[in-house]
């Protein structure tokens, strides 16, 4: 039996856009599971097939990528209470939604790793998100996250190499 990696661009299947959906909502890998009925390894191995295809490196930026090119369109956005972010905490999120590690996040604004904890952990509660993926998608839904037009050139262009559509 041959493994077949999916390769960077290719289209995501229905399952794994819903799998996209559950870190939308800032669901667990076990949280998504019973949802979906399947297993957390499934779950995980999704995942790992998913950032192949879209090129990323974490939960946060395929949340970030999958708002970008339409694959997360018709998820309905989740009521939150408005808040006020401070030019700061939007920063971090943009850093976050980048899939930049807090110490990378830290080096790029000239601020420490534990500073930029803690001002991740306000955003996460002024959000009320449960988490980077989740704090993400409500940043896309609330207007102050867009994919930059080189990353979706990449996407596109990476698509049209494999075959596969983008959304």
């Amino acid at each position: 039996m041959v493994l077949r990696l999916p390769k960077f661009g290719e289209r995501l299947t229905q399952a794994e856009v819903r799998v996209v959906a559950g870190l939308a909502r800032g669901q667990t890998n076990a949280e998504i599971g019973k949802a979906l009925f399947l297993s957390e390894v499934t779950v995980k191995s999704h995942l790992q097939r998913i950032g192949r295809k879209l090129g990323c490196g974490d939960r946060a930026e395929i949340v970030h990528v999958a708002y970008g090119i339409g694959y997360l369109n018709d998820l309905p956005p989740q009521w939150r209470r408005p808040t006020g972010l401070s030019a700061r905490e939007l920063e971090v999120l943009r850093c976050i939604a980048e899939g930049l590690t807090y110490r990378k996040i830290g080096e790029r604004l000239g601020t420490g790793t534990e500073t930029v904890k803690g001002v991740a952990r306000l955003l996460f509660v002024r959000l009320r998100a449960r988490g980077r993926a989740h704090a993400v998608a409500l940043g896309h839904q609330r207007g102050l996250l867009v994919l930059s037009q080189d990353r979706i050139r990449t996407l596109a262009m990476a698509a049209a190499r494999t075959g596969a559509l983008t959304a």
